[in-house]
């Protein structure tokens, strides 16, 4: 995630630094009584996150996957889809994909998929529940995913 200055401080321009930081220690040593609230909503108001795109990993990579034409396993992921009589919606991001995220901290593109068409997203709730018919539709999606992707020579990555 990025940052953008926004010129309620002076940054020093001799070292790349901002003396915001030092401004901020000297006002809380010598304001024993600001509390950190303050600080907080003085830093806030003084810094604005600016990055729009992709979330990055600590090297500036980005951590998600591309799910458009310059992603060559896209196209074949989509065709898939389609071939299985699927049809796939918006992509998203879901808090439960750790796994993922994981594996495109190593590099490794990662789609995270799943076939439950009509179903609400319950998180595991107590009353999770899957219709037998999506269950054996999503079994022929999945068979038409391995046979694709299995089969395709294109992507390198």
């Amino acid at each position: 995630m990025g940052v953008r200055y926004c010129g309620k401080c002076s940054p020093d321009n001799k070292s790349g630094k901002s003396k915001f930081r030092d401004e901020m220690m000297c006002q809380g040593l010598v304001h024993v009584l600001l509390s950190s609230l303050t600080l907080l909503l003085k830093f806030c108001s003084t810094w604005q996150i600016t990055e729009k795109g992709p979330i990055r990993d600590y090297k500036g990579r980005p951590l998600m996957t591309p799910t458009d034409d310059s992603n060559p396993w896209w196209s074949v992921f989509n065709q898939a889809i389609a071939a299985a009589g699927g049809k796939l919606a918006k992509p998203e991001i879901l808090p439960s994909t750790t796994d993922a995220r994981f594996m495109r901290q190593m590099g490794i593109p990662t789609l995270g998929f799943s076939p439950m068409k009509y179903t609400p997203i319950l998180l595991h709730d107590h009353n999770e529940f899957l219709k037998d018919t999506v269950y054996l539709e999503g079994i022929k999606v999945y068979e038409s995913l391995i046979k694709s992707l299995s089969s395709f020579e294109g992507g390198s990555s």
